[in-house]
């Protein structure tokens, strides 16, 4: 469908706008920091506009102006690109005070540019094992620096690295890096599709190769997620064809029928609140099972 029939066919902004401004502030509440793609799996599933690919590109350029203008905040999504001036500046109203948005954009980021990868220091939560969280996107690591913020952990993000490099770069760093044994626990987030599908048996037998202590789980998106909450596909056919030319194909065909792949975004969208707890539980549940191992130890050396 052209770009310019799903402008004709939807209100955007007597039906879409005030959805895209209620979705910013709920997700915000929860205290994630949306990507364009979280935004617009919201309005897929709210039923606003169809699962397409050219409803994203076009919600891409819809919000790109809405932007300029300032009916959204120039900063609104994780993943975004300054909106470029390539037409008069009588199209962005006024041009000054788009300017003095750009800059205080770019102070802002320049700011906050170590948060791409960062570890974060809280005394309270010391504990005998270090806990990193993998992301697969480095645009959602944005919310995973501000949901955990308060804990000792280390976040890293895939910056468009092939997933086997990724994995072998930082196991290869954490062998160097592990001192007396310390057990690491590892907590990875990424799409569900054949790059990620039987990640768990991948990096345990890496990390048996490596002889590592290392506890690894795939948090989300897992399979029970998928279908518990119907989480839409990408819709893009760019993917499809990739995965296409993966080995594992026939694998994942048989096992789920066809191609596809479910993005991290679509739980971020369909259920912000799960999708918190998802994040901070991932990390509390294992502080608090080594403080009891830690309690009973102790209790064990007082008798």
């Amino acid at each position: 469908m052209p770009d310019c029939n799903t402008s004709k066919i939807i209100n955007w902004k007597k039906n879409v706008m005030p959805i895209i401004k209620e979705r910013l502030v709920l997700l915000n509440n929860y205290g994630i920091i949306p990507t364009l793609k979280t935004i617009f799996y919201s309005l897929v599933i709210l039923n606003v506009i169809p699962n397409s690919n050219n409803y994203y590109k076009y919600l891409s350029k819809y919000t790109k102006h809405a932007r300029v203008n300032g009916e959204l905040p120039i900063d609104c999504f994780a993943d975004q690109n300054l909106p470029r001036i390539t037409n008069s500046l009588n199209e962005f109203g006024n041009a000054k005070e788009y300017v003095q948005k750009i800059v205080s954009y770019l102070e802002r980021i320049s700011a906050n540019s170590s948060i791409q990868e960062y570890q974060f220091n809280n005394k309270d939560n010391k504990s005998s094992s270090d806990i990193e969280i993998w992301v697969e996107k480095n645009t959602l690591s944005f919310t995973f620096h501000n949901l955990l913020k308060n804990y000792d952990i280390n976040i890293v993000s895939n910056k468009g690295m092939d997933t086997t490099k990724f994995i072998n770069k930082n196991l290869n760093r954490l062998k160097q890096s592990l001192k007396d044994n310390k057990k690491v626990h590892i907590r990875y987030f990424g799409n569900f599709d054949l790059f990620s599908d039987n990640i768990d048996t991948i990096i345990k037998n890496n990390i048996q190769d490596f002889n590592l202590n290392i506890d690894f789980k795939k948090i989300a998106i897992i399979e029970d997620q998928m279908r518990k909450f119907h989480l839409p596909e990408n819709p893009n056919p760019e993917i499809i064809r990739k995965l296409d030319k993966n080995l594992r194909k026939d694998f994942f065909i048989s096992k789920y029928g066809r191609l596809f792949q479910i993005e991290l975004e679509s739980l971020q969208a369909y259920a912000p609140e799960r999708f918190k707890s998802i994040i901070i539980d991932s990390v509390s549940n294992i502080l608090n099972k080594n403080k009891k191992y830690e309690n009973i130890k102790n209790i064990n050396l007082m008798v």
